[in-house]
């Protein structure tokens, strides 16, 4: 929780700086946050020609896939299911095949904090968010795809901005929404 609130803050100042004059007429700078838990070996690692404070383990390398697939998931905060018990408002975004993973695994995008989950905008969005993946796992009419895919955009867009860029890159990813 303590490092989705910190990316959310860190998203915030992003945003913020992105707006300021020295940004003007620049690209704006993004961010990529993977989150997961779990046990890891902590501490100095290294040897006498190298030595870093570092983390090391399965836990720390899927964090660190999971920040790599931000791109793909079209997003800036991707978290493993561990993400789910916090509270916050999050949105499935699919299984995804990580690097030195032999099975998928579920990824999540965290949204905002716990005030917005309980917001009934959220509540909204996120019962059209699962009624569209429903839809995209079905194979149903796309014309029904594309008319929740576009509320759940405008939807997000307006508790989010960044949930644009997740809701383009859905229908690219449908291997990534199949159970």
């Amino acid at each position: 929780m303590r490092a989705a609130l910190a990316g959310l803050g860190m998203r915030h100042a992003l945003q913020d700086f992105n707006l300021t004059p020295i940004m003007e007429g620049r690209l704006p700078i993004r961010m990529a946050i993977g989150i997961n838990t779990g046990e890891a070996c902590v501490g100095n690692i290294g040897s006498t020609q190298r030595f870093n404070y570092t983390a090391i383990g399965d836990t720390v390398n899927i964090a660190s896939r999971l920040e790599t697939i931000c791109r793909h998931v079209g997003y800036d905060m991707v978290a493993s299911d561990v993400v789910l018990e916090t509270g916050l408002a999050t949105l499935p975004a699919g299984f995804v095949s990580l690097k030195g993973k032999s099975s998928r695994i579920s990824a999540n995008i965290v949204v905002g904090d716990a005030a917005l989950a309980k917001e009934p905008r959220f509540a909204e969005l996120a019962e059209r968010h699962h009624a569209l993946l429903a839809l995209l796992r079905s194979d149903e009419a796309k014309s029904q795809c594309d008319d929740l895919l576009a509320e759940c955009m405008k939807l997000g867009v307006s508790i989010e901005p960044g949930l644009q860029e997740f809701y383009e890159s859905l229908p690219q990813r449908l291997e990534d929404i199949e159970l």
